[in-house]
């Protein structure tokens, strides 16, 4: 069950919507009047930034919204069985929370673009109920800070979703490195590197134990640690757990046995025998390279692709020069 969770401004123009829809329409009248927090009314808020934002209650269309690729909930795994607490919910009651929405111009097929609450949106599309909206003009940095506010303290979000989320924002320039994302939400890089590390198991093992929320950190981290030993693992576990979704087993019974699994002994040989290997970074917190130890002193330094050609150069000197001085 969602909880609500006032904590700011925000939160307490929520607490105020009435569960009526019909009341919940705002004509363009009421929207150019000043702005105050009495429901009828649009809500000035205003960013750490300093950045103000206006925010209008409004019902739409669910079908006329589409949700933003950097929300963190994993729509696909979205399905009646893990929305059931919900849909009871919200067809007895009415929506009692309203989702975060930015308007779509120019659009002919949607309208609004959800930042939070897909499962409401989820819910209340499949009841063929409008959606009560808070619609507010937000970039995606601002759509994040709300995002990530309104899920603080979240049960019910699970450990792999939060790493697809981390990544994309990482990946579509939303934060320039992990170290920047990781100050954002003030957590360690360490911490950080180890949830997104989660992103490496295939969907169709996901899919296997009915979706992210099957899938706890711990047993996560052990997975991705099995991946990593040998990448013939990965077709391995993948099709080890297609045959497993198709039998009568219990989410920890699925995560046991693909645990459990071993790879052929013959398949082994071609295993790369790691010993140590350890990404390093930037002060940017940015990834330059990998440096892998294996038995009998072999040594491979990867950089990464965008790393200047020239920079390596100098640094194969600089290693060269060290090795020299060390050498008894």
């Amino acid at each position: 069950m969602e909880k609500i969770k006032p904590r700011t401004a925000i939160g307490k123009f929520i607490d105020q919507l009435p569960d009526g829809a019909e009341q919940l329409l705002l004509n363009s009248k009421k929207e150019d009047r000043p702005a105050t927090d009495r429901f009828g009314e649009s809500l000035i808020f205003e960013l750490p930034s300093g950045k103000k934002v206006k925010f209008i209650a409004k019902l739409v269309d669910p079908k006329k919204c589409r949700i933003w690729k950097g929300n963190v909930r994993l729509q696909e795994f979205l399905n009646a069985d893990n929305t059931n607490e919900l849909r009871e919910k919200i067809n007895a009651q009415g929506q009692l929370v309203p989702v975060l929405a930015r308007p779509i111009k120019n659009n002919l097929q949607y309208s609004h673009e959800i930042i939070y609450g897909s499962r409401r949106h989820y819910v209340c599309s499949s009841l063929g109920k409008n959606i009560k909206i808070l619609e507010a003009d937000l970039d995606d940095a601002d759509a994040l800070v709300f995002m990530d506010a309104e899920n603080a303290g979240r049960e019910d979000l699970a450990p792999y979703e939060m790493a697809v989320a981390y990544k994309f924002w990482i990946d579509s320039g939303l934060f320039k490195s992990q170290g920047e994302l990781s100050g954002k939400l003030g957590i360690t890089r360490s911490w950080l590197n180890k949830i997104i590390s989660l992103t490496r198991i295939p969907k169709e093992i996901i899919t296997a134990i009915s979706g992210p929320k099957g899938l706890p950190l711990k047993k996560g981290l052990e997975l991705v640690k099995l991946l990593s030993e040998n990448r013939l693992y990965e077709k391995t576990l993948v099709e080890k757990s297609i045959d497993l979704k198709n039998k009568q087993l219990s989410t920890e019974e699925i995560l046991q046995k693909l645990l459990d699994v071993q790879i052929k002994k013959e398949e082994k040989i071609q295993k790369l025998d790691e010993v140590i290997s350890k990404v390093i970074y930037s002060q940017a917190g940015k990834s330059v390279c990998k440096i892998t130890s294996l038995k009998q002193g072999k040594i491979i330094l990867k950089f990464d692709p965008k790393f200047p050609v020239q920079k390596v150069s100098n640094l194969l000197q600089e290693i060269e020069l060290l090795i020299k001085k060390n050498i008894l």
